[in-house]
């Protein structure tokens, strides 16, 4: 009896850690890909690495945009020879960019088709700039139709958008930026060959096990699963020293009998535990979405007063430009930058002409293309960034240099 209440024992974990272990993310990830020719020639070859680093059971869709939206590889399991195929079919040389089209069906597909407990993933790549053949709507329009009314549905389903900005020839950064910024994705700038493979190695890293076990409210979660636990081990541990404490059976018919009547006690008292584990259960999923919910919102209100801190700073400078204002703009400048430096917060160092961009620490808002200068050089600081113990708190905008061919 004391190897079977083992047995049992270890055979309950087993169940728990293996439906614990079924609950890792999967992930429904569709491609957004511009196709007109505003966007110049793309090396979607790429797109195999990233997908060939993904788990078997990540779903992956493709979708175009141009004049018109269309779905090349409908949300599925992700199928190696079919995808180079459909890549192929990408010329980039349609002669409009409708965004707002490719929005919708992307939205639709992941409604139709994504899975019911997966994160949901929108990689959009396009220079962002919608262009569509009725011109008696201005991009305007177009633009504020995006962000008031697509992108709060995308926000609504949990999906996450990071977009691969295309800007070879010129592109709308703003845009794609809020684009990113209000589904909690991120943006990645694409000038060279590389940048568009640097771009999908960071999105991977946000998709890996490694980063998921980063997640803290997770991990608080995690006391509560082993109190489970416990509190099964006990139940049943209890259970068969009632069943040890009955009389031994005296003939074969008697330990049958005996049998059979623990069996009926036992499915009796599961179907009841079953209940309480329910609730339980529940109770953990409740407290988890919580403490979430409150992670999420405190990590708002930090940022968000940050980000007043740092547009004021932002403010002052451009006081600072005007002569009748700058003596004492640039004394309330340089005392709130001592404030800042006391938290631990120092402007990110750019020297104009010299530094190179680099995506961590950069988001480039304007391309100039002059010969005097290498590629990639920062030709001049647009706003500034901050960091703080080596974490970005803001990139710094900059104008970057391409060399015209």
């Amino acid at each position: 009896m004391k190897k079977f209440k083992i047995f049992l024992i270890l055979f309950l974990l087993t169940l728990f850690f293996n439906s614990s272990a079924q609950e890792n993310r999967v992930y429904d990830i569709i491609f957004l890909i511009d196709n007109s020719g505003s966007i110049g020639k793309l090396e979607l070859d790429t797109l195999s690495f990233f997908i060939d680093n993904l788990k078997e059971e990540t779903y992956i869709g493709i979708i175009s945009f141009g004049e018109e939206a269309k779905i090349l590889f409908s949300l599925q399991p992700a199928k190696e020879e079919k995808i180079k195929s459909v890549l192929k079919e990408f010329n980039f040389k349609e002669n409009y960019t409708n965004l707002n089209s490719g929005l919708n069906l992307s939205l639709n597909e992941f409604y139709k088709n994504s899975r019911k407990n997966s994160s949901k993933i929108l990689i959009l790549i396009s220079d962002g700039i919608i262009d569509i053949k009725d011109k008696k709507i201005t991009k305007k329009n177009l633009e504020k139709e995006v962000i008031e009314e697509i992108i709060p549905n995308f926000k609504t389903q949990n999906i996450s958008i990071y977009t691969i900005v295309c800007c070879k020839k010129q592109a709308n950064f703003p845009l794609l930026k809020q684009i990113s910024k209000e589904t909690r994705g991120e943006m990645f700038p694409y000038v060279e060959k590389d940048d568009l493979k640097t771009a999908l190695e960071k999105i991977l890293e946000f998709i890996t096990p490694k980063i998921s076990e980063k997640v803290v409210p997770e991990k608080r979660i995690e006391g509560k699963f082993w109190i489970l636990i416990g509190l099964l081990s006990v139940f049943f541990i209890f259970l068969f020293q009632l069943i040890r404490k009955r009389p031994s059976p005296k003939t074969p018919e008697d330990l049958f009998e005996g049998i059979f009547e623990n069996l009926e006690e036992i499915k009796k008292t599961l179907k009841k535990s079953e209940t309480f584990i329910d609730t339980l259960w529940s109770d953990i999923g409740d407290y988890g979405t919580k403490k979430i919910r409150e992670i999420n919102k405190l990590r708002e209100e930090h940022y968000g007063f940050l980000n007043f801190i740092f547009y004021f700073m932002d403010f002052l400078e451009d006081l600072s430009k005007n002569e009748k204002n700058k003596e004492i703009v640039t004394f309330i400048y340089e005392k709130m930058k001592q404030i800042l430096r006391r938290a631990g917060i120092e402007e990110i160092q750019i020297n104009e002409k010299s530094d190179k961009y680099n995506p961590d620490l950069h988001y480039p808002t304007k391309v100039e293309h002059l010969s005097e200068f290498e590629d990639e050089v920062i030709l001049n600081v647009i706003k500034k960034g901050y960091i703080k113990n080596n974490s970005v708190l803001r990139k710094a905008e900059v104008t970057i240099n391409k060399k015209p061919k």
